[in-house]
């Protein structure tokens, strides 16, 4: 395979830091991909409760793979659907580009759809590289689960509890905050996988790159295939900093493989300050 990346360099003003890319017919790989419906919980969400995403992950580092090295990223789908995800910083402004994974140390694309649910049917995710390697992944839609999965979150929403949503007692241990939920499985004797995420944010976007704590269930799940299956807790494995205020949430699918979710409910962020030191 020809490699064309001798003019990639780091130094743009991105963020995160670029690495170098450079890219070898064995490093590069499209490693998972998601399009599937999002329910999203939030309250005067832009574009309304009902939307899709497509989302892939790039199964290299920085330092093997890198933006500058693609040329066009197109999803097709059915009824003969072309949806190209720009090659850009993913943003508030722009919820459609690439995200670096800090704490993974890989790339993720992410484009977010806020025309309503994904018609049933196969979607596949193309990259081509400006050095001529074109990498397809594809998956099938089925909303039969997800609209199960949806209409027992809905009828038991009003009787969800979480916490914490206030500030912690004064002496609290901030290297052990537990947070606690309730899940569908206990309200409606429906199974779902649980994605938790903490940031010392408010703002749901900034969850995107800036997560001081996710639970890493598509890592996870590889030693072990139930993890987050009907989960209510995760215990924050990092010490928390002393008057901050935290934000954190779940995310509720039908399956804790990417490939197979066919739907994402993004519960309410929840927020609470940690004690002085």
């Amino acid at each position: 395979m020809a490699n064309n990346t001798s003019a990639i360099k780091a130094g743009d003003a991105w963020e995160p830091p670029p690495g170098e890319g450079s890219i070898s017919e064995h490093s590069f790989e499209i490693s998972d991909f998601m399009a599937c419906n999002v329910y999203w919980d939030f309250g005067n969400c832009p574009g309304g409760e009902r939307q899709h995403k497509y989302l892939f992950a790039i199964a290299a580092t920085k330092d093997e793979f890198h933006p500058r090295c693609v040329k066009k990223i197109i999803v097709y789908g059915p009824n003969n659907l072309e949806n190209e995800i720009t090659n850009q910083f993913f943003t508030q402004k722009f919820e459609d580009g690439y995200i670096y994974d800090t704490l993974g140390g890989n790339y993720w694309y992410m484009k977010n759809m806020r025309n309503g649910f994904l018609e049933p049917g196969e979607y596949t995710i193309e990259v081509a590289l400006k050095s001529g390697e074109v990498s397809t992944i594809s998956r099938i839609q089925n909303n039969g689960p997800g609209d199960k999965l949806l209409e027992a979150y809905l009828k038991n929403k009003e009787k969800m509890v979480y916490y914490p949503t206030a500030s912690l007692n004064s002496g609290t241990d901030l290297s052990k905050v537990k947070c606690r939920w309730s899940a569908l499985r206990d309200l409606a004797g429906v199974d779902a996988f649980y994605i938790f995420r903490l940031a010392a944010v408010e703002a749901w976007w900034t969850f995107i790159q800036d997560v001081v704590f996710p639970n890493d269930m598509f890592l996870r799940k590889i030693a072990d295939p139930r993890f987050g299956l009907n989960e209510t807790s995760f215990l924050i494995e990092k010490a928390l900093t002393p008057d901050t205020i935290y934000a954190w949430w779940t995310e509720i699918c039908d399956s804790s493989k990417m490939g197979d979710i066919n739907l994402c409910i993004l519960q309410p962020i929840q927020t609470f300050r940690t004690p002085r030191s």
